[in-house]
């Protein structure tokens, strides 16, 4: 009885520990993630939730022995449970649309190496609190992180390049952001409908632009910038000497009501003025002839408020009509 019994106690224990063992090879494994493996290269994409229920998602470093790189386009997009995202410093890449509408996606970590925010990664991840872009990152595309409307904090280290046209359009708690020296490029209406961006700084280091009073200049192109949609000034004087007044320059400002524009002013591109609800005086320091012979880009003043334009010699209204004094 007593040889039996050890017999069945060693038994036991080897099944015990067989068990364990499967066990933890299981959670190396087999994450519940869907997943591609380049065998080639020891690689790994994921694809997709697959099975995964936890609220927080960790991307693990490797699958069946192969080194986790990438998450394609779309993966977890519309996952509206998710609500943390831990991902290792082994991936480089996410895909366009990757995180797309995880609408309680609160945080989320992007890992040193990741060279592009793409298209549409965060769009509509309305929870998303705040973020951190990385100095590996280089540019943030088109619409990055669009209708985020919790979005209160976004830390840009040196390193980033380009800020693609409505990268943060609707960001609506964002309240200042600091561009790094190494930007160069912004696309068209970065901060379209940020409502509560009332500062864009720039680092001084920084050799195309410039910031005053929280509002944004190139510094050596005669380009007016952009001025936050928050800010909440009533008037603005734009400078003496600028040149052009860039795409959207002061898109989506619900505070503004008169804007002084110099006649140095050679060209205006589009969407300016649009959607400036409460804007109804511009005061343009030159005649009447000099302020036709600007050149305007198509939908410069859509959908803005019954405005007057006031030269020296006389006064245009939207429609075009023009009164001499």
């Amino acid at each position: 009885m007593r040889v039996t019994g050890k017999i069945f106690s060693l038994l036991f224990a080897v099944v015990l520990l067989f068990c364990l063992m499967l066990s933890f090879s299981s959670c190396l494994d087999n994450t519940q993630l869907s997943y591609e493996i380049d065998k080639s290269n020891k690689t790994c994409t994921i694809t997709g939730i697959g099975e995964y229920k936890d609220k927080v998602l960790r991307i693990p470093e490797k699958i069946k022995n192969c080194t986790v790189v990438a998450i394609s386009e779309g993966a977890f997009k519309d996952c509206e449970s998710i609500e943390r995202v831990i991902i290792p410093d082994t991936v480089i890449e996410i895909g366009k649309e990757a995180f797309m509408n995880c609408a309680s996606l609160i945080s989320i970590n992007i890992p040193f190496g990741i060279k592009s925010i793409e298209y549409f990664t965060f769009a509509d991840c309305k929870a998303l609190e705040k973020i951190n872009i990385p100095s590996s990152v280089e540019s943030i595309d088109v619409g990055a992180f669009a209708c985020c409307f919790n979005l209160y904090e976004v830390s840009i280290q040196e390193g980033l390049v380009t800020i693609g046209g409505s990268a943060f359009l609707g960001c609506t708690s964002l309240r200042e952001i600091t561009i790094p020296s190494s930007l160069k490029y912004f696309g068209i209406t970065p901060f379209a409908y940020c409502y509560s961006l009332q500062n864009i700084y720039v680092d001084e280091n920084n050799p195309y632009f410039e910031s005053i009073n929280g509002i944004l200049y190139y510094k050596f192109n005669s380009i007016f910038g952009f001025y936050p949609p928050g800010k909440q000034d009533t008037s603005f004087h734009i400078p003496e000497g600028l040149s052009e007044i860039e795409c959207g320059a002061f898109f989506t400002n619900d505070y503004l009501k008169e804007i002084y524009i110099p006649n140095s002013v050679m060209h205006i591109y589009s969407l300016i003025f649009a959607y400036s609800p409460n804007l109804t005086s511009v005061y343009y320091d030159g005649t009447v002839q000099e302020w036709l012979t600007i050149r305007k880009e198509n939908l410069w003043d859509d959908e803005t408020a019954d405005y007057t334009i006031y030269c020296t010699n006389g006064q245009i209204a939207k429609d075009g009509k023009i009164t001499f004094k």
